[in-house]
């Protein structure tokens, strides 16, 4: 099995620990979206895609999410879920890999990527940051600024007129 393709897109809250989605094509003929890279205390790493499981109502069995305290679509109470210890609550993987040399080269492809979308990104340092609210601090200055010599020069006409 060979990664052909990787499609890596920046997220785009800059200070979420979220820091791209990707989507990984396998010999050109099987694809996985929504592939998460994430910073975390040791560095980066991959989040398959997942969805969070689900229960059936008893009323209507429509299927409802593990944490809902009432069925959307008949109403019916079902009970107290913030206490429920079942295996199947929470999420699970849509697709992920079986071992962890799979894992670990589906990892390095996709850091791989992202690491030339960064280094092909203007970079937003930052000093440049700083340099932004620099300025935009002494706009905000010159704005005030002049509304004091406008003040100043009304209040100076009034006295004059009288």
């Amino acid at each position: 099995m060979e990664i052909t393709d990787v499609r890596v897109r920046l997220a785009s809250r800059k200070r979420d620990k979220v820091k791209a989605f990707a989507s990984v094509t396998f010999d050109s003929c099987f694809v996985v979206r929504n592939i998460r890279l994430i910073e975390g205390n040791n560095g980066l790493f991959l989040a398959m895609p997942s969805e969070e499981a689900r229960k059936s109502c008893p009323q209507c069995t429509s299927r409802i999410p593990w944490s809902s305290r009432f069925c959307p679509r008949c109403g019916a109470h079902l009970g107290d879920n913030a206490v429920v210890t079942s295996a199947k609550q929470g999420s699970r993987d849509l697709a992920h890999p079986i071992n962890q040399e799979t894992r670990e080269y589906i990892t390095s492809k996709v850091i791989e990527a992202y690491n030339e979308i960064l280094a092909e990104a203007p970079p937003l340092s930052e000093e440049v940051e700083e340099t932004e609210k620099v300025e935009e601090k002494e706009k905000i200055e010159e704005v005030i600024e002049e509304v004091k010599s406008e003040d100043e020069e009304s209040q100076a006409e009034e006295i004059s007129e009288t």
